[in-house]
């Protein structure tokens, strides 16, 4: 494909290779047989799971997201790595399923690349309005919002867990921005009386900034430069749920 519409390179474990436009800005990826986007099979073996992962455009380029039973592996410098929750992917990017393993024991995979030329972006907020974050405590549903324009967060059990918390202490403080310290986000994220934490991890603050991390990658424009959940060093974190456009 010669045009800079981005696509992807689908080759399967016994080598067939297919091109496949992106045309959305979401697809789904799984076992074929099942409804998704892109069908991989056959797969007798099922280790390809029904909604195995998915390809999403957000506001900084096409992001990966895992959700099989077994591993998304993500080629990098000929080595696969797992991949944990999301990952951005950039043009010439390489994730592999699990498709066979032979007579021999060799692992053969489906191997997918991105091919995004021009290094497409999506941003489908107008910069005018305000971000802004709403919690839907019913439904554990969280939304990033600018305008009328709306974008649903999927977030881990730990992840809705810990989000709850801090939208609650901050509701209890009339709405205001309450710092919540390390030590109640951890006994909240884990459920366990914070000394039981500290014998079963042994980084437990470790811990919890990975899931910050992960969370911030979801929720920030720029996670490097966080400004709706913000770290204060030795301290803990607040949520700021409103922003001002800049």
């Amino acid at each position: 494909m010669e045009s800079k519409q981005p696509w992807l390179e689908v080759l399967s474990p016994e080598g067939q290779r297919r091109e496949i436009p992106l045309t959305q800005d979401r697809m789904s990826i799984g076992r074929e047989g099942y409804q998704s986007d892109l069908p991989l099979g056959p797969d007798p073996n099922s280790f390809i799971f029904r909604s195995h992962c998915y390809l999403e455009r957000k506001h900084s380029g096409w992001w990966l997201t895992e959700n099989g039973k077994n591993a998304t592996l993500l080629r990098q410098n000929e080595e696969l790595q797992e991949i944990r929750g999301q990952v951005l992917l950039s043009d010439g990017s390489t994730f592999c399923l699990l498709g066979l393993v032979d007579e021999n024991g060799t692992r053969l995979y489906w191997s997918l690349t991105l091919h995004d030329p021009g290094q497409t972006q999506s941003d489908p907020f107008p910069r005018s309005a305000p971000l802004s974050l709403k919690w839907d405590r019913a439904r554990a549903a969280l939304w990033r919002l600018r305008g009328k324009q709306t974008e649903e967060i999927q977030l881990t059990t730990h992840e809705w867990k810990l989000i709850d918390y801090i939208f609650e202490r901050n509701r209890c403080a009339r709405n205001a921005p309450v710092l919540c310290t390390d030590e109640e986000l951890l006994v909240t994220v884990y459920g366990e009386p914070l000394e039981k934490i500290k014998e079963r991890l042994a980084q437990p603050k470790d811990s919890l900034r990975h899931l910050i991390e992960g969370l911030r990658r979801k929720l920030e424009v720029n996670p490097q430069e966080p400004r709706f959940l913000v770290g204060h060093r030795g301290q803990g974190y607040i949520l700021y749920t409103y922003l001002s456009s800049r």
